[in-house]
């Protein structure tokens, strides 16, 4: 059963599940484990003689701290999304300043989009990511498609 455009619009705000503190060992062992072996995030002495001034973490790291918002809208009673029919997401990413180790996060979402494609529904989720300082750090598209 496809998904109703009626939830376009629909927000996942910002709550005390989807607060991320960013931890440096845990950003260096993401690191590794995707095989991003950058010195800004595995090498302390060079990240401090960056403009960064330490490390920070990886880009896809935000796949961590926006992953709490994925599950609420994943697991939405109102969607009633079958995740045995998931059949894959992509996302896009822009990253208007580092995330560092000690950064408290807060993420929101939005559904953005809602489209009915070739027995698909094609379902697009924005979510905005802050710091403690309220600085945008993160802003991501992902887009999931379902079948019917």
């Amino acid at each position: 059963m496809p998904i109703s455009s009626k939830h376009i619009g629909k927000k996942y705000p910002a709550t005390e599940e989807s607060r991320f503190v960013v931890e440096l060992e845990e950003t260096r062992e993401f690191a590794r484990a995707v095989g991003d072996l950058h010195p800004l995030y595995l090498d302390y002495a060079t990240a401090a003689e960056s403009h960064y001034g330490g490390p920070i973490a990886p880009p896809m790291f935000a796949v961590r701290y926006q992953r709490e918002i994925v599950n609420r809208l994943l697991t939405d009673p109102d969607l009633s999304i079958n995740l045995a029919k998931l059949v894959h997401w992509e996302q896009i990413f822009d990253f208007p300043g580092p995330v560092r180790s000690g950064d408290v996060l807060i993420s929101e979402g939005e559904i953005t989009g809602i489209v009915e494609k070739n027995g698909l529904d094609l379902l697009s989720l924005v979510i905005t990511t802050v710091n403690q300082t309220r600085q945008v750090v993160c802003r991501a598209e992902w887009i999931i498609f379902v079948r019917h």
